[in-house]
């Protein structure tokens, strides 16, 4: 009877998509988290070497950091 058009309801995920979508912060936000994750994962490649190891090589007989060569 009616010839108005029935509005669809769109779903949680799309519907909170959409308003993500239309927030700079929010995107801006998710990459930046996006980005920080991915380094996290890959963290033993980028970084292979172990934060507590010590490189004696490279230190004078005082314990200071020898200049580069």
């Amino acid at each position: 009877m009616h010839d108005t058009l029935q509005q669809t309801r769109q779903g949680f995920r799309s519907e909170t998509w959409r308003r993500f979508k239309k927030s700079r912060l929010g995107l801006s936000a998710a990459i930046l988290l996006l980005l920080l994750s991915i380094a996290a994962i890959l963290a033993p490649v980028l970084a292979p070497l172990g934060p507590t190891e010590q490189f004696f090589d490279g230190l004078t007989l005082e314990g200071a950091p020898l200049p580069p060569d």
